[in-house]
C-alpha cells in the first residue's frame, strides 16, 4: 500500500475526514503556525499510535480500517498524539517532496 491511497485525504482535509472533531481545532491551530510540517508530523504520529493496530492486519483489512473504522475506534488521547507529533523531526525538502508526490 502506498503512503497515497490514505494520506492524500488526510492532507486535503486536514485530518478532518479522518481523526474525531475534538482533534481538529489544535490541528487547525499548528497548521496555521507551522504550515505543511505540522500536518507532516501529526500524520506520522497517527500511523505511529496505530502501529500496533496495523501490523496485524492483513493489507485488504488495513484498507477497510482506513476507510470504515478509524474515525469511530480513533479514541487515542489527544495530548498523546501531539506529543508524539512533537518529537517526529522533519525538513522542507522530506515535506515538500512528500507533498509532490501525494497531492499530484
Amino acid at each position: 500500500m502506498t503512503p497515497d491511497y490514505f494520506t492524500s485525504k488526510w492532507f486535503m482535509t486536514l485530518f478532518a475526514c479522518f481523526l474525531p472533531y475534538q482533534m481538529l481545532p489544535p490541528i487547525f491551530d499548528m497548521f496555521i503556525i507551522e504550515g505543511w510540517k505540522a500536518i507532516f508530523r501529526i500524520g506520522v504520529a497517527v500511523l505511529k499510535q496505530l502501529e500496533p493496530t496495523l501490523m496485524k492486519m492483513e493489507m485488504t483489512e488495513i484498507c477497510i480500517y482506513f476507510r470504515e473504522t478509524v474515525r469511530k475506534e480513533m479514541c487515542m488521547d489527544r495530548f498523546a498524539l501531539f506529543l508524539c507529533a512533537q518529537n517526529v523531526r522533519v525538513n522542507k525538502i522530506l515535506v515538500t517532496s512528500f507533498l509532490t508526490y501525494v497531492l499530484v
